[in-house]
């Protein structure tokens, strides 16, 4: 539960998708009342929550607003009483668990932040397959030089190992995925919407994407960071390893 690391005092942030300017109804990204329910429960537990992303292009205020007033955001932040992320500071870390990226480049908005819940949208990915809760997580490298990640690892097998990798570092303490209306076809932006009809929680977002593909695919584990994971001995081997809660 949210009350085992979350309390007072503590700062929590929000990482959604928000690959660029699109309306909610597009299905692009993280829909803003999935965001302001987990942001209300977090601020009910006398925390700080802090709503933010790196999308894509530049990285600056200026295009932070614009992308929070599309998206829905900026009501997600009123309903809920949350703040707006506006710190496009980076910082460089070291990553030694890492099985290629050793050195991260990280937005301050994810790494000073006490807690990091990760708020992904359920959709397909022209390289990846598949964007779930591990993929949302490269939104962690600021702007432009998620470009030069992309450069550096051009091959899927170096690229969803990498992704891995910052998911390893950022290592949030849920997940909570929007698939109520999800994205197929050629995502994540320019596919068509697809309803689904499902939230997804888990501490585990390995687990959660093992599950999530299984509700669109038949065959989870042909997604790259799926298969990574599960080479390191991170995730579920199969459905079976996961204990799913709920609607089955």
């Amino acid at each position: 539960g949210f009350g085992d690391v979350i309390g007072p005092g503590k700062t929590v942030a929000l990482k959604v998708n928000l690959l660029k300017k699109n309306r909610p109804e597009d299905c692009v990204t993280t829909h803003p009342l999935v965001v302001a329910a987990v942001a209300r429960r977090v601020r009910e537990l006398g925390a700080r929550a802090v709503i933010g992303d790196s999308p894509g292009g530049p990285f600056h205020k200026g295009a932070l607003k614009e992308i929070y007033r599309i998206s829905g955001m900026e009501e997600a932040a009123r309903l809920s009483g949350a703040e707006l992320n506006f710190d496009v500071s980076t910082v460089e870390v070291g990553n030694p668990q890492g099985v290629l990226a050793k050195q991260l480049t990280q937005t301050a908005f994810t790494h000073n932040a006490d807690v990091v819940i990760d708020l992904p949208k359920l959709k397909t990915h022209g390289m990846t397959r598949y964007t779930g809760a591990v993929k949302n997580l490269f939104g962690t490298i600021p702007g432009t030089v998620k470009v030069e990640y992309h450069y550096r690892m051009p091959e899927l097998e170096r690229f969803s190992a990498m992704l891995v990798d910052v998911c390893q570092y950022v290592n949030p303490a849920f997940t909570i995925m929007d698939a109520v209306w999800g994205m197929e076809g050629d995502g994540p932006s320019a596919g068509d919407p697809r309803h689904i009809g499902a939230i997804l929680a888990s501490c585990s977002p390995y687990a959660l994407d093992f599950a999530a593909a299984g509700l669109i695919l038949s065959d989870p584990t042909a997604i790259c960071t799926i298969r990574r994971a599960m080479e390191r001995g991170i995730g579920p081997q199969r459905l079976g390893d996961i204990n799913l809660v709920g609607d089955q």
